[in-house]
């Protein structure tokens, strides 16, 4: 069998073939005299097992461990790993979701511009009140990137210090007094 009827027998590109070789993946077959390939049933069937663990969500140094590996030890290792990190990203995208549902309830709407959690949209609506200047405007601008970018545990540090000044007493008059 040639490389393009391996490749569609298994369903991966010829390229994907020869990547695996470069990689030692897939061994190298015999070359008939006209120099093309000679593939069989052994190059199939490892081919569709690199095709399964890839597809399963295993980086080509994984396969090729599990590969190696005759017993199929590290294959349930390997395994396990990846329906731990799947968990753990299935966590973080209902996280995620939750946040973009409550952003999406926010009165008032949102703008481009504007913050991307509730945290800081409920922060900038409760204190929209205070000032309209051009430098209230900045600083918005400012914490909204700073919340955008900020790692997980410094929003919250964030928007903890924020909402301790606007809601400490006095804190109010403050911010009037700096934009005005």
């Amino acid at each position: 069998m040639r490389i393009g009827e391996l490749a569609a027998a298994v369903g991966v590109s010829t390229r994907a073939v020869r990547h695996y070789h470069q990689l030692g993946l897939l061994p190298e077959p015999e070359r008939l005299g006209n120099g093309y390939r000679d593939y069989r049933l052994r190059h199939a069937v490892v081919l569709a097992r690199i095709r399964r663990l890839t597809e399963l969500g295993l980086g080509l140094t994984e396969v090729r461990d599990v590969l190696a590996d005759e017993a199929g030890k590290d294959l349930v290792e390997v395994l396990t790993e990846l329906d731990e990190d799947l968990a753990r990203q299935e966590t973080a995208i209902r996280e995620r979701r939750a946040r973009l549902r409550a952003l999406l309830e926010t009165e008032g709407g949102l703008t481009a511009e504007g913050p991307v959690s509730p945290a800081l949209a409920a922060l900038f609506r409760d204190t929209a009140h205070l000032s309209d200047s051009p430098m209230a405007a900045k600083d918005r601008e400012m914490l909204a990137l700073i919340e955008t970018a900020a790692p997980p545990e410094e929003r919250e540090r964030l928007m903890g210090l924020l909402g301790a000044m606007v809601g400490a007493p006095g804190g109010a008059e403050r911010a009037r007094a700096v934009y005005a």
